[in-house]
């Protein structure tokens, strides 16, 4: 009889996962006495097992690498592997003009020569990619340093003249693209999880460990106000629109509207700050999308779904003169699952208001119009698990970033790959052919930080 590393059951009782010495992984139905699969060999034992909370997928871990499976099917999700100083928050917004003054429409995201990539690292830098037409791989990045911990989120302004970075030093700072310099520097009580920017740039939010969601003012640097009554665990931020509403995602899988009247207009800081819910996701909600016009709301959930909801003219609706009323403000429009339950990695809004999902499965990207069920692209070229997605402000470009540390720039119009960025890995040209005393994973790993084979 083998003896098993790691063993773990899941919490309805259904499933068995155990680990052998064979570095395979079995899955068994507990109540019908059977086995269901046996996953292939993952090339190290398996040390570490654990279900989610809702028995739906386990992790397995070996090593250097997590792996996260579906437990019904077996299929991998999601796989991770430690690298140094990875890439750990990306975003994509058009690139700066310098000069350019707030009014300006020069740094419109019209094509590939004109956007701007933020990566943050847990080197505590931040690295700003320039996106160059007719250059399949940009030259190497802009480094701005001024964080002394691991970056742990990072923003991008529409017009991309503003960067927003915080990290593990406890400080939230504002950043000018075209200067590279620090704008403002917030001090912090923990680092912020999630940063978001409105269309225009004005207002920046964020929010904390704690769940508490802050409203920055970007041109004098104060802190205008935390919203009342939010959620426990805030996982997805956007601005609608019109500026006058912050849209907040939950780990209970509601979506909620706060009005910003309050925070934004002095005269009107008497007013109430009643929220508006959207609810039906079955888990967390995090990707939401409001189109161009301001009229569509679009969430993704770690449910697997896509929803969308009616978000024009939610507080004050009038539809006393209309001869064909649209759906009522705040109603369900409608929902979408991909067909083989792939890694759901976000929506977005195509600039003729067409709702996109973005799903994974491995190093494969498919794009999705959910209100008609069909898959528009398949996006190839990674050769590792994707593990990020970002789409540009103007929804013309889709941002892919995998385990093979290849950040790669997709045309959503066509699927088609504009560009290919690479972070400097730590062992990058170091030619590891002789080494004597390395594992397969261990070589596997050093190959990932840049190390090479070369006879």
């Amino acid at each position: 009889m083998q003896a098993l590393p790691a063993l773990a059951v899941s919490p309805s009782g259904r499933y068995l996962v155990c680990s052998r010495q064979d570095f395979s992984v079995s899955v068994w139905d507990i109540p019908e006495r059977r086995a269901c699969y046996t996953l292939p060999s993952l090339g190290a034992p398996v040390w570490a097992l654990a279900f989610s909370t809702d028995s739906r997928y386990f992790v397995t871990g070996s090593n250097y690498t997590i792996k996260l499976w579906s437990a019904r099917r077996g299929q991998c999700w999601r796989s991770f592997l430690s690298q140094a100083h990875r890439v750990g928050c990306l975003a994509l917004s058009a690139a700066p003009s310098a000069g350019s003054g707030s009014g300006s429409d020069s740094g419109s995201d019209s094509g590939p020569g004109s956007s701007t990539i933020l990566t943050g690292h847990d080197d505590s830098h931040l690295r700003l990619w320039q996106i160059d037409a007719g250059i399949p791989y940009a030259s190497g990045p802009r480094t701005l340093a001024g964080h002394s911990g691991p970056v742990r989120t990072v923003a991008l302004s529409a017009d991309g003249r503003w960067l927003a970075s915080s990290a593990d030093d406890q400080t939230l700072r504002l950043w000018s693209a075209v200067s590279g310099e620090s704008q403002w520097v917030w001090p912090l009580t923990a680092p912020a999880t999630l940063l978001s920017f409105s269309p225009s740039g004005r207002w920046l939010a964020s929010v904390g460990l704690a769940g508490n969601i802050s409203i920055w003012d970007t041109v004098t640097g104060s802190c205008i106000g935390d919203l009342d009554s939010t959620p426990d665990s805030p996982s997805a931020l956007a601005f609608n629109a019109s500026e006058d509403g912050l849209l907040v995602g939950a780990r209970d899988g509601t979506v909620g509207l706060w009005p910003l009247d309050r925070y934004t207009r002095t005269a009107d800081l008497g007013t109430a700050c009643e929220p508006h819910t959207f609810s039906g996701h079955q888990g967390q909600v995090h990707g939401l999308a409001v189109s161009l016009d301001g009229a569509i709301l679009a969430s993704a959930s770690h449910d697997g779904t896509v929803r969308w909801w009616s978000l024009a003219s939610i507080s004050s609706p009038d539809l006393s003169n209309a001869v064909d009323p649209a759906p009522l403000p705040g109603a369900l429009r409608g929902h979408w699952q991909h067909p083989a339950e792939q890694w759901l990695q976000g929506v977005t809004t195509s600039p003729t208001g067409e709702i996109l999902a973005i799903t994974s499965a491995a190093a494969q990207v498919e794009v999705w119009a959910v209100e008609t069920n069909q898959r528009r692209y398949v996006l190839k070229g990674h050769s590792q698990d994707i593990w990020q997605v970002s789409v540009s402000p103007s929804r013309a470009h889709l941002v892919t970033a995998s385990q093979d540390d290849e950040i790669r720039i997709w045309a959503l119009d066509s699927g088609v790959c504009q560009q290919i960025l690479r972070p400097d890995r730590p062992y990058e040209g170091v030619n590891i052919r002789g080494a004597t005393g390395l594992s397969d994973t261990e070589a596997r790993m050093l190959k990932s930080l840049g190390a090479i084979v070369s006879y």
